[in-house]
């Protein structure tokens, strides 16, 4: 009887212990927690400005040559060479001019004796013909050939004046105080009327030469305030302003040359120098986010773009709508309804659900931001 009460109990034990093990608590499924990285949004005050690298110019330069074609026989100056007006720049050989020169010289001086003769036979003729000594059409014969005597003198003044100041074209001079920027001949080479030889640039005014791409193009505007740094010296800023503004793209780079002109430069910004120009414009802030970091939910394709937002304490994201601009290079695309410190999911957003626990893998650089002027 007591042999068969012992499996018994044992199989009321057993069934004790899987009661109790049924009705204890069951631990949680471990969730997955994905690595993803993010970037920050910055705030709008900090990222107000792009920057532009440009070429310190004159605003105002004189690309000069000789007026008369010939060949260089001297060249006076060369690049960086401060100038005055009236400095002799270069020269070319002058002989032949010299020689026209002389030549209509001796030409006026026979026809000045002509004039003069002729003037002196219409006078004698005129005294015969009041004596009825001479007919009148004899008068009128004097009188002709001195109107002719004086025609060819008045040609031959102004071929001599004309020698004499193809004489003075071979000498090229300043037409203003500057500075050499630019020599594009040498001794012994022959040029032709026109062709460009040396390039004066006035120090009065200084400019610096950036070009923008189209979509900064509605960034900027005439009388723009800028500030301006420099290469040479990094801690120093200074005042520029817009003074033009292309039309038109340029062919090759399809962007927009702009002029900014720096009315208080310091004496130590030279021709030629790297500056760095700051975009300081105001309107309505805009972010630039990778297209990675958009999505659309596959259960409701048409609620709208998301992006995943990182909450920092709890270390999940969720997701929020936002509104989409144009797209913008290198894979990027303008989005509004984002907040200075938000944290946005770039890289792992597709594979991510509500409410899901992420590692980050470190934050990227800020959000570039765009300054779109009011319209």
């Amino acid at each position: 009887m007591r042999t068969m009460h012992r499996p018994l109990r044992a199989l009321i034990a057993a069934l004790a212990i899987l009661a109790v093990t049924a009705c204890a608590p069951q631990p949680a499924p471990l969730q997955t927690v994905r690595p993803v990285r993010l970037m920050s949004v910055a705030d709008g005050n900090e990222l107000s400005s792009q920057v532009f690298s440009g070429e310190v110019r004159a605003r105002h330069e004189s690309t000069l040559g000789f007026r008369v074609p010939g060949k260089v026989i001297r060249r006076l100056v060369d690049i960086g060479d401060r100038v005055q007006t009236g400095t002799v720049l270069a020269q070319i050989d002058a002989t032949d001019y010299e020689h026209v020169r002389d030549s209509l010289a001796a030409q006026l001086g026979a026809a000045r004796a002509e004039h003069s003769f002729a003037r002196d036979e219409l006078e004698r003729h005129r005294e015969l013909a009041e004596q009825k000594l001479i007919s009148p059409a004899e008068l009128d014969r004097r009188d002709t050939a001195l109107q002719v005597a004086a025609g060819r003198l008045r040609s031959l003044e102004s071929q001599l004046a004309q020698a004499t100041d193809q004489l003075g074209y071979a000498r090229l001079v300043a037409d203003r105080e500057g500075v050499v920027t630019a020599v594009n001949v040498e001794a012994g080479q022959v040029v032709a009327a026109g062709t460009p030889v040396i390039t004066v640039a006035r120090q009065s005014e200084r400019e610096i030469l950036i070009r923008l791409p189209e979509e900064n193009l509605a960034d900027i505007r005439k009388g723009q305030a800028l500030e301006v740094s420099f290469v040479a010296r990094p801690a120093e800023r200074v005042e520029g302003r817009v003074r033009e503004i292309s039309p038109v793209a340029d062919p090759g780079s399809r962007t927009y040359a702009v002029r900014v002109s720096l009315p208080d430069a310091p004496a130590w910004v030279a021709f030629g120098m790297t500056a760095s120009v700051a975009m300081r414009a105001s309107g309505a802030f805009q972010m630039a986010l990778p297209l990675a970091a958009v999505f659309e939910p596959q259960s409701a394709p048409k609620t709208g773009p998301r992006v995943w937002v990182f909450d920092d304490a709890s270390s999940t994201v969720k997701s929020i709508l936002v509104s989409l601009g144009r797209p913008l290079e290198g894979e990027r695309i303008e989005v509004r309804g984002l907040e200075a410190g938000t944290k946005i999911v770039v890289a792992g957003a597709r594979s991510l659900r509500e409410g899901q626990k992420v590692r980050a893998l470190g934050d990227e650089a800020p959000v570039q931001a765009r300054i779109r002027s009011s319209e």
